[in-house]
């Protein structure tokens, strides 16, 4: 998920806002009632960044941008598939930004940037979904980093993120044991530097228990990177092959979901939703798809934020806005297809009016239950809320 937008300058065009409401009622099989996760001070804007859910595990992770320029992240919990949360969790008193969240073995994991002096530090923190204690790490410890995500890999913890190297954005990439104390002791570490990247046009890290996916973009170019998971005691990462994707010239902010071999590649290209699914680990690639049709050029877009995979089904969070430079429009609403890209369609109940939304399934391959966040920060409200509704 991306929560930053810097192409708005225009009215919204070619969409149809449905309004949110406060408090819907429970319905067989869909949506039961809004929760609220957050309400923010008076004055400090909510950003939504990521949502991961795996079983009756459920983490969400968002940005609080309070007056004056003050930056904090911060993350829920839930046991209960979502139906109850823990306490809010500030994850470091200082400057922090641009949050990414997973969960995997009873862990949740969020990455995020903190401030150090001039530098952006890429973190990683590891925190219980119940109980126990949390661990703590610094990914980088100098230069401007930005943009970081993260993925359980099997044995591996993957995190992937731009860092400045004396003045051009590259794309890194860390490795470490999924159940290693703070420093990465266990396993032994694995640090790749994968190239330049365009820091503006984001990147997306997904992983299951075999494999690792990466894409990002160099200018026009875009890349695509997948890895196994080799054998213990040391669980490499192997390079693999994989279908090459046409150049996107106006493509940015992908997002990537994945369950054993089935993945789905969303981003924005040409101001459109678009997505491709691959059944065979990336080996190759299905037609591509247009989510969300959008005039171009124009100052409209509608971009990914959150993509899931189990079993069959596919779900991808998105977000449509426009507007001329405050006074924007727009919604989030989830999309999700159940063979593969042949048809996609919204999932009712999730389309939210002037917000961002993230979500992902929860439960198991034979009962999936969606769960989804979303704020308001389109419609600038002067007290914030983050919100939360699950599939019943």
């Amino acid at each position: 998920m991306s929560a930053r937008r810097s192409l708005v300058t225009a009215a919204l065009a070619g969409s149809t806002l449905l309004a949110a409401t406060a408090t819907a009622p429970a319905m067989a099989g869909g949506f039961g009632g809004m929760s609220v996760l957050r309400t923010a001070a008076a004055g400090t804007e909510i950003r939504v960044g990521d949502i991961a859910a795996r079983g009756t595990g459920v983490v969400v992770g968002w940005q609080e941008n309070a007056p004056g320029g003050t930056k904090r992240v911060y993350v829920k919990r839930s046991t209960t598939g979502g139906a109850s949360f823990g306490a809010t969790r500030r994850l470091v008193d200082r400057q922090s930004r641009e949050i990414q969240v997973d969960t995997c073995d009873g862990w949740a994991f969020a990455t995020y940037t903190e401030q150090w002096g001039s530098d952006w530090r890429v973190a990683l923190d590891r925190l219980p979904v119940s109980g126990g204690v949390d661990y703590r790490s610094a990914v980088t410890i100098d230069r401007v980093s930005r943009h970081p995500d993260v993925a359980c890999a099997g044995e591996r913890l993957v995190v992937a993120w731009f860092e400045n190297v004396g003045g051009t954005w590259r794309v890194k990439l860390h490795a470490r044991g999924v159940n290693d104390e703070a420093k990465g002791d266990q396993l032994p570490e694995i640090d790749l530097d994968l190239g330049p990247g365009d820091v503006n046009e984001g990147l997306a890290l997904a992983g299951t228990g075999d494999h690792v996916f990466l894409a990002w973009f160099d200018g026009d170019d875009f890349k695509f990177r997948r890895w196994d998971i080799g054998p213990g005691p040391n669980f490499p990462l192997w390079g693999a092959p994989v279908a090459i994707l046409p150049d996107l010239e106006y493509g940015r902010d992908p997002e990537i979901g994945v369950s054993g071999d089935r993945l789905v590649l969303a981003y924005m290209n040409r101001a459109d939703l678009r997505a491709r699914v691959s059944t065979n680990a990336a080996a190759s690639w299905g037609v591509e798809s247009i989510l969300e049709d959008m005039p171009f050029p124009s100052e409209v877009g509608a971009y990914p934020t959150s993509a899931d995979v189990i079993g069959t089904r596919i779900v991808v969070g998105a977000t449509i806005v426009g507007g001329l430079f405050e006074d924007f429009s727009g919604e989030g609403f989830l999309v999700r297809t159940t063979n593969d890209g042949g048809s996609w369609n919204r999932v009712p109940g999730s389309t939210k009016s002037d917000g961002q939304v993230v979500g992902a399934y929860r439960g198991t391959a034979g009962s999936p239950k969606l769960v989804e966040a979303w704020d308001k920060w389109i419609a600038d409200p002067a007290v914030d809320k983050l919100r939360f509704q699950r599939e019943s």
